[in-house]
């Protein structure tokens, strides 16, 4: 049980080292320490209340275990409106629920239905500061002071005050945690790691069904924004591809009618710096999603003049002030801010209408204003002459090596996505541009692994990033069999390795993880068939192989189509010096890919890959 703190008690810091605290958040003492963010996850006692929401009486609210989310209460406990909603949110049918239900006080009821659902402030603390933990370096979506103000009086207010928007964020959080949470993180919450898994649906549910009683498109706000970017950490986990799209096209007419790309004068500075980080970060899921589906951007960002964010910390940024920092300061910002700069230049596939341009010249320039980026970056996200990832202050170490895992393999991916298209008929300056990506997408990945544990927070949320980067790998070699493939295949290797530890030892079942290794080791399994398939021997079919599972990381379905009809069409292989000497014959039947892509056509292909992804689902 967590022990009750007084009204009155210092902050935790305070406590612990015997300093005077004058009980402010953050208190004057952390302040002069530079520990505010630490007194704002453990405040003084004034600022905590009891597990549940005061106006709420233990008459009506479900009794919950302090380090326990029992949710068999809820059918036992609560009157039959509640029984419903928890029916319909464990079967994600809560639309139909709340559009039977809308009235004039349709937000005030599923106010009081949602702040039940919370589980104990215990486990609401210990989630959101895992969220902050591995996750927050990511996406610069949440004003980190702002929030833990906001937070911590959320659970003295009186429920008919609680902003449905307010809960769906912590909702949000709640569920892009416990998704991917690790053994240890269960422990800690006296659960069941598969338990807590269940509970990020109904969760991710609760989510939604906030901002749908929220009634979002006729009252845009900023704090949907910030929910759908907390909440893509969890879409790309379950890849739900659909639902991702669905909300990020919903949030940019949001930012739109809010005008928040637009220079306003705001009430404070923190207001002006998170408009312009919810623009940037909706700009750069918007082209990462065209990248991934070949589809138009919603957003031509190339040529905005719209301020980029303020490079500093969030605790740089008050109600008075931004203090900028240097760009040759690590800061858990930095890959995000990069990423924004490499977004602008990825618009430029498009033009301002929408229309993709995909010649030779056009990819070619935006990769050389790419590969000059890449050599201006901060000498913290290089390599060091020897070829060692940077030396990193141990404080900040973690984050940002990590987001400089991020940041290159997403930077390399794209190079095979943009590339792809002239390997058939094949342009050197492409095939040379993809062995690069090749060899280089998880360049930062493979040197920071041996450093890093297994029930690591980051690592464990990192698997769409390692399938997306293995997946291309895969691919490559697969296709088009570079002399350096021996090596390539190694690195794909440990990714399966590491998702089957992920799977086996912290017990994720994500859709991103079972199927990345069903995938991988398929497409590997493959090549090895090809390299030493012996006269006679029938390949597997390759519908079971490549489809619906890829599409949203190759670069979308017409992407996979036109690349796999290409290399089906050709008879013989071009620039020969650049491939693997061949076995036999068998082999270069292989090569000319005959057998592999021969009598079918993409409408079988498709008609077999929706009945296996459908059976996975």
């Amino acid at each position: 049980m967590v022990a009750s703190i007084k009204k009155g008690t210092s902050c935790r810091r305070c406590r612990i080292h015997k300093m005077k605290c004058d009980r402010n958040l953050p208190c004057s003492a952390c302040t002069r320490a530079n520990t505010g963010d630490e007194c704002r996850k453990n405040p003084p006692g004034r600022f905590i209340s009891d597990r549940r929401l005061s106006a709420m009486s233990c008459t009506d609210s479900p009794s919950f275990k302090a380090q326990n989310i029992d949710w068999s209460l809820l059918q036992t406990d609560q009157d039959f409106a509640d029984q419903t909603m928890v029916d319909a949110l464990s079967n994600n049918s809560f639309h139909s629920l709340y559009y039977s239900e809308k009235n004039d006080t349709c937000g005030a009821v599923w106010t009081l239905h949602l702040v039940r659902l919370l589980p104990s402030k215990y486990q609401c603390d210990t989630l959101i500061n895992e969220f902050f933990d591995s996750y927050q370096y990511l996406y610069n979506a949440v004003h980190e002071p702002s929030f833990y103000t906001q937070y911590h009086q959320l659970w003295t207010t009186p429920t008919s005050e609680v902003d449905l928007l307010d809960i769906g964020l912590v909702f949000a959080m709640l569920c892009t945690t416990s998704h991917e949470a690790s053994v240890g993180l269960s422990e800690r919450l006296d659960v069941e790691p598969t338990y807590l898994r269940d509970m990020s649906k109904i969760w991710f549910n609760c989510c939604l069904q906030a901002m749908y009683a929220y009634d979002i498109d006729k009252n845009p706000s900023m704090k949907q924004i910030t929910i759908f970017l907390v909440l893509q950490s969890y879409l790309f986990a379950t890849k739900n591809v659909q639902l991702l799209n669905s909300y990020l096209s919903k949030s940019i007419a949001a930012a739109q009618l809010l005008d928040i790309h637009q220079q306003t004068i705001c009430k404070g500075f923190i207001e002006t710096e998170m408009r312009k980080r919810l623009w940037w970060d909706l700009c750069a899921a918007d082209t990462y999603q065209s990248l991934c589906l070949t589809r138009p951007p919603l957003i031509s960002c190339a040529n905005s003049t719209s301020p980029l964010p303020t490079y500093c910390n969030d605790y740089d940024i008050t109600e008075n002030s931004v203090t900028a920092r240097p760009l040759t300061e690590p800061l858990r910002m930095a890959s995000n801010y990069y990423m924004i700069r490499f977004m602008k230049i990825w618009n430029r596939l498009w033009t301002s209408s929408g229309e993709y341009i995909n010649t030779p010249e056009n990819v070619q320039q935006i990769d050389k204003e790419i590969e000059q980026l890449v050599g201006a970056l901060p000498w913290f996200f290089t390599f060091t002459k020897e070829g060692q990832l940077p030396y990193i202050p141990k404080g900040i170490r973690s984050d940002i090596y990590w987001q400089f895992h991020f940041l290159w393999s997403c930077i390399y991916t794209q190079r095979f996505r943009m590339h792809r298209s002239f390997l058939s008929p094949r342009i050197d300056y492409s095939f040379e541009a993809c062995l690069d990506a090749a060899s280089k997408v998880l360049q930062v990945y493979v040197q920071l692994r041996p450093q890093i544990s297994t029930s690591n927070g980051k690592f464990l949320q990192n698997g769409y990033q390692l399938f997306s980067a293995a997946t291309a790998q895969a691919i490559f070699i697969l296709i088009e069999r570079p002399r350096s493939a021996p090596q390539i295949k190694e690195t794909i290797e440990l990714v399966i390795s590491d998702l089957q530890i992920m799977h086996e030892k912290q017990k994720l079942t994500t859709p991103v993880i079972i199927d990345g290794l069903r995938i991988l080791r398929m497409l590997l399994e493959f090549y090895d068939l090809g390299r030493h398939k012996t006269k006679g021997q029938l390949l597997p079919k390759p519908s079971k192989l490549i489809g619906d599972d890829i599409y949203f990381v190759f670069g979308g379905h017409q992407k996979v189509q036109d690349y796999l009809d290409q290399r089906r069409d050709e008879n013989n292989v071009q620039n020969q010096d650049d491939m693997m000497p061949m076995d036999d014959e068998e082999c270069m039947e292989w090569i000319d890919l005959d057998n592999l892509w021969g009598k079918w056509n993409w409408n079988e292909w498709e008609a077999i890959f929706q009945d296996s992804w459908r059976g996975n689902k």
